[in-house]
């Protein structure tokens, strides 16, 4: 569209997002229907709604005996929910052992757990965290290809869909993404290279559109006030809510980023995260190869057109798979040819295994 009609449509997709923003909640879980096979001890809303336990891989507080299901959380707001992120590395950690990571590995992701539940409790008690965590309903997958447009008027938003994933959650977990519609367009140089010497003005609307949807957010009831959150702060914490705790690499990188903003935070003393030089080397080597693996999977998704999940359509199969495997055998070629001089061909294909983002190979 027009780049006046797609900041138009992104003042519009702004306002409904006010209007969602401004529904009030006193409660983090799933919505249920409010009818008589209702989750036991649900929280209730109105008479046609409550809110029981949360349906996605996220567990605001979860039963001992059973470490996969979630329980209805009991500290909605304030310092108890600090508590429920916490109980969040204690899944884990109990999770650990099935990885199927050698000791060293498992002991290492075991005392990052235990220091970011340390540094979750401190956090717990500032003003800060308690703002920015106020009970959110808002859509978890609010991209381009979930909402619908007039045709014939694209500012017009007839629907947006895709709302099976959504619950009520802290304002934070919803701070840190930006919408596909509305983020900075990162250029190829070899998916982009036949592109026009207009690509100067197409970057600085990708940047107006950014500004605009940070406006519209910031004027979001909730929202508003987890967007003035402290960057490094507000992905740790919405890391913590979404998994980034199963996956030592980026709680490791996570907890570097407030260690070194702890002094900005305002929080008294130390924080409980004190990286050694070892730690930031690690830190340096596994992000740039983590790096490496997003910005693959960011070309392949636009090469092959799928998802950046990897899914395409069924009727797509056969005509995408030929792509794909003639990639993966060139990326695999290109890591042998490229290894360091003490590395194997074969330890340079295991590498090029563990970098290709997708299971099929």
């Amino acid at each position: 569209m027009p780049q006046v009609q797609h900041i138009e449509f992104i003042e519009c997709m702004g306002k409904l997002a006010k209007e969602l923003c401004a529904l009030d909640f006193r409660a983090l879980g799933s919505l249920y229907l409010n009818t008589a096979d209702k989750p036991l001890g649900a929280h209730t809303v109105d008479e046609e709604y409550c809110i029981g336990p949360h349906c996605g891989r996220q567990f605001w507080g979860y039963n001992d005996d059973q470490t996969t299901q979630a329980a209805i959380p009991l500290g909605f707001q304030g310092p108890c929910l600090s508590t429920f992120l916490a109980d969040l590395t204690h899944i884990s950690e109990a999770a650990l052992d099935q990885h199927g990571s050698t000791q060293k590995a498992v002991e290492d992701h075991s005392q990052l757990l235990k220091l970011s539940r340390k540094t979750l409790e401190v956090v717990g008690d500032t003003t800060t965290f308690q703002e920015a965590c106020s009970p959110l309903l808002f859509h978890p997958d609010l991209h381009a290809r979930n909402i619908i447009v007039d045709p014939n008027h694209p500012t017009q938003i007839l629907g947006i869909i895709d709302w099976q994933s959504a619950a009520v959650e802290p304002a934070f977990v919803h701070a840190v993404e930006t919408p596909d519609f509305a983020e900075e367009q990162l250029m190829d140089k070899t998916l982009d290279a036949d592109v026009s010497r207009d690509s100067l003005e197409a970057e600085h609307h990708s940047q107006r559109c950014k500004r605009t949807w940070a406006v519209m957010a910031f004027l979001c009831p909730k929202l508003g006030k987890a967007t003035t959150l402290n960057t490094a702060l507000c992905r740790y914490l919405a890391g913590v809510s979404s998994g980034c705790s199963d996956e030592a690499t980026s709680l490791r990188s996570l907890l570097i980023d407030v260690s070194s903003e702890w002094k900005e935070l305002g929080i008294p003393g130390v924080c409980p995260y004190q990286p050694s030089q070892a730690d930031a080397k690690l830190s340096s080597v596994e992000l740039d190869q983590l790096e490496s693996t997003q910005r693959l999977r960011a070309y392949l998704s636009r090469l092959l057109r799928c998802e950046m999940d990897g899914w395409i359509e069924e009727g797509r199969w056969h005509e995408v798979v030929p792509i794909y495997r003639e990639q993966y055998a060139e990326f695999v070629s290109a890591c042998v040819a490229s290894r360091e001089e003490d590395e194997t061909a074969e330890d340079a294909e295991k590498k090029a295994d563990k970098l290709w983002p997708f299971d099929l190979r």
